[in-house]
């Protein structure tokens, strides 16, 4: 008898296109159930028919037990057709039939139609009828391949979530590949700020940082610490925009970190570490994971601010002197001076530090040699014992080389031999009220702050802290200023002693 209709829908003559579907007969109904993928249906012979050989209905439904109608003529324009039947030998039809009536009623829930696409459709034990119709290896062989199915369906599961990994993963680097693209340029920019230590070019330093925070983490930690940075950037990008679940994150840097390698990019910021992860049908079992390195932006943002803020304050310092001219140097060396003595610079911003300490021992290297002429011939020096008592303070203090500021202070003490005599009452009336009666570098700093000279332009930091944000134009604008006034110090500083020698 008829059991199965394989049928094929498409191009005629052409196997490896269109689509396949099968036909079944329904024993406990008498009726045909089409699977078609996983869409399942109840249909009638004469679609059957049709479906399987493009027939004209003139077949009656009585003649499906036995065979497909050899007199039912074929539709040639038909897409359909049988490419395989099945059929069952009548003694098993007959008993199939007979131990399907001998069953209990049951409710439409229960029918192959409804039923056909739910997992496990063959149970681990199996009915005592299809055990007596079905032989025992053929059973057992049927369990031992739905379990496999299984298991496979769990490994598909698997698979494709590790591809919707990979494709976070992709998007990530994708973002940062786009990041770097952009840092490139900047980088050669920061490949040129000069040398504070070299004579020739110390006058023309240039601080890149201020055109943006890739550049100062360029800087300050190098290029490793910029790609850190980036790729933090592109994680927390596409973290939001895809919305991987938290517990994933390990396996997306994990899929992160092959793909950089086999670009051959960068990737130490990335480490190892191991996770438990349960797959389906099996226990926990270890799976590689990656964790991206701390990076404590928000400290490193904060710094940054200072970069900008101490640009700021210099630039505003240096403007004194374009403006005003030579006669301005006592006011910017006072906020020079203020500026190294409110941070620590060596440690918040070596650079800074080199362009502050440059700008005042230029200036009052200079403004000392004029002075020393202007005493030498015979000219009063009167006006400027104040300001000079305050440049031997500024060098007691500041951490020029000794061998520099040593001379440099010696001829100071010659045009006015009361300058140590100042230093040391203000060393004692910090110290006095000292049990140790020690002379920090702290306590050195606050001196120089409350020194009237200091104050002298009457600002203070918080009026410079409403600083640019970084840009091209904000680092152009430093770099002038400071190539203006170190290429200009000498004419500056005679300026100054000519203009205030009155």
């Amino acid at each position: 008898e008829l059991f199965g209709i394989w049928v094929h829908q498409g191009q005629q003559a052409d196997a490896r296109a269109g689509h396949y579907l099968a036909y079944l007969k329904d024993w406990r109904k008498d009726r045909w159930v089409r699977f078609s993928d996983s869409h399942v249906s109840v249909v009638s012979w004469e679609e059957v028919k049709t479906a399987a050989l493009g027939a004209a209905p003139d077949a009656s439904p009585e003649a499906a037990p036995t065979a497909m109608p050899g007199k039912a003529s074929a539709d040639p324009s038909s897409s359909s057709s049988a490419y395989v039947l099945v059929y069952m030998e009548a003694e098993l039809a007959k008993a199939q039939r007979g131990s399907v009536s001998a069953e209990p009623a049951k409710d439409d829930s229960t029918d192959a139609a409804d039923g056909a696409d739910r997992e496990g459709s063959v149970a681990d034990k199996a009915p005592s009828t299809s055990t007596e119709l079905i032989p025992e290896q053929l059973l057992k062989e049927i369990v031992e391949d739905n379990k496999l199915l299984l298991r496979e369906r769990g490994s598909w599961q698997e698979m494709a979530a590790q591809r919707d990994l990979q494709h976070h993963a992709q998007a990530v680097f994708q973002h940062y590949a786009g990041l770097v693209h952009k840092w490139e340029p900047n980088k050669r920019l920061g490949d040129t700020a000069g040398n504070p230590h070299d004579a020739k070019s110390r006058t023309t330093l240039n601080d890149p940082a201020l055109v943006c925070f890739e550049l100062f983490l360029y800087r300050v930690g190098g290029e490793n610490e910029v790609w850190h940075y980036l790729l933090k950037t592109s994680l927390e990008a596409q973290r939001e925009v895809r919305a991987w679940a938290p517990e994933d994150e390990g396996r997306v840097l994990y899929f992160l970190a092959a793909t950089l390698k086999s670009q051959e990019c960068y990737a130490k910021m990335l480490r190892e570490k191991t996770e438990e992860w349960p797959t389906l049908g099996e226990s926990n079992r270890k799976k590689e994971a990656f964790e991206l390195l701390e990076m404590d932006v928000d400290l490193l943002t904060t710094r940054y601010s200072r970069v900008l803020l101490t640009a700021h304050l210099l630039d505003e310092a240096l403007q004194l002197l374009k403006t005003d001219g030579g006669i301005a140097l006592p006011r910017t060396i006072g906020l020079l001076v203020m500026m190294w003595a409110s941070w620590d610079l060596s440690m918040e911003y070596k650079f800074r530090q080199n362009e502050a300490l440059l700008l005042m021992s230029s200036l009052m290297y200079n403004a000392v040699g004029f002075l020393e002429q202007r005493a030498s011939a015979g000219g009063s020096v009167t006006n400027f014992q104040e300001m000079f008592e305050y440049f031997y303070l500024v060098m007691q203090c500041v951490e020029w080389p000794r061998t520099w500021k040593e001379p440099v202070m010696k001829r100071i003490q010659n045009i006015f031999p009361s300058a140590p005599a100042v230093w040391t009452a203000q060393v004692q009336s910090v110290v006095q009220g000292k049990a140790d009666q020690s002379f920090t570098t702290a306590d050195q700093k606050q001196m120089l702050l409350s020194h009237p000279m200091t104050k002298a332009d009457g600002r203070t930091i918080a009026d410079f802290e409403n600083c640019p944000k970084p840009s091209r134009e904000f680092f152009e604008r430093h770099r002038g200023l400071f190539s203006w006034v170190m290429q200009n110090d000498k004419i500056l500083a005679q300026d100054f002693i000519t203009l205030a020698a009155g």
